[in-house]
């Protein structure tokens, strides 16, 4: 529901072009994230299941540390990448000259993700479901509240991406603060 009052409210502040442009973006974005996972996060649920079981909470701990050391990595070195060819994917990838800026705030998603995700993932290696499905959720749900109050304040393709980022953070938090 929250989705598709996102796309309503879209298109009626922003111009077709304008919502394709986001849309894209988002999704070059998140394609490029499952590079930065490699299925790291899946392999992280079996396991957290596994080691919870026989109560080897020291393995738990450091499979933690260590996706989070290796995906931190991968997300800074696709932010750096896109920073540098922001220019040339604006123009050969997206065709739209003003995609630059948008797609490079919106490489910070490489490391929002990972403070969203792993909680998630944490959540459902040990089995918490209403957590699970709650902050995806939660996060639609502020997507759609920015977006309105943004769009109080400007209307700009920066509402919807700056709502995505802030969504993404807040959620991220939220997990956090309950996974401890």
């Amino acid at each position: 529901v929250f989705s598709y009052l996102f796309r309503v409210i879209l298109t009626h502040h922003l111009p077709v072009y304008q919502i394709g442009l986001y849309f894209s973006i988002i999704s070059f974005i998140i394609f490029l994230a499952l590079f930065q996972k490699m299925g790291t996060e899946l392999a992280l649920v079996r396991f957290l299941s596994m080691w919870k079981l026989e109560e080897k909470y020291a393995h738990i701990h450091s499979a933690l540390i260590s996706l989070i050391k290796f995906q931190t990595c991968l997300g800074i070195f696709f932010i750096l990448c896109i920073i540098l060819f922001s220019d040339w994917l604006s123009i050969h990838y997206f065709k739209d000259l003003t995609a630059a800026p948008y797609l490079t705030a919106s490489s910070f998603l490489f490391l929002l993700l990972i403070v969203e995700d792993i909680p998630r993932r944490v959540f459902q290696g040990f089995n918490n479901m209403k957590w699970f499905a709650s902050l995806e959720a939660i996060k639609a749900g502020a997507i759609v509240l920015f977006t309105i109050f943004g769009f109080f304040i400007f209307t700009s393709l920066w509402v919807p991406l700056i709502a995505f980022l802030l969504s993404t953070l807040i959620v991220g938090i939220i997990g956090w603060l309950v996974m401890k």
